[in-house]
């Protein structure tokens, strides 16, 4: 409504679960036809569903932070969202799970 070039949600999967995180990411998916979406997610739902999928993490050294910025394809995204999922990316069904999520199955 707003016509707002570029939307930003931040933990946006939080304190939910099951059927209205897919809920929530058809919308976001819906969004993005007509805006930027940028959403920092630990659902591998809302992940799955997103066009473009970056993996983010943070260090500390020196007493220095610095960030990571890394475009997942491919089986890089399967080995992420398989993580999100169970904590296993190597784990066969969970890797299937996964695929199925990409494939909006």
């Amino acid at each position: 409504v707003d016509k707002m070039p570029v939307l930003i949600f931040d933990e946006i999967d939080a304190g939910i679960s099951g059927k209205t995180t897919g809920s929530i990411a058809r919308k976001l998916r819906s969004i993005a036809e007509s805006c930027q979406v940028l959403c920092v997610t630990h659902s591998a739902q809302i992940a799955a569903s997103a066009g473009k999928h970056y993996l983010i993490s943070k260090k500390v050294q020196s007493g220095r932070t610095s960030t990571d910025l890394v475009l997942l394809e491919g089986e890089r995204r399967v080995d992420e969202i398989a993580r999100l999922l169970s904590g296993q990316p190597e784990d066969k069904v969970t890797r299937e799970l996964a695929r199925q999520l990409l494939s909006g199955g």
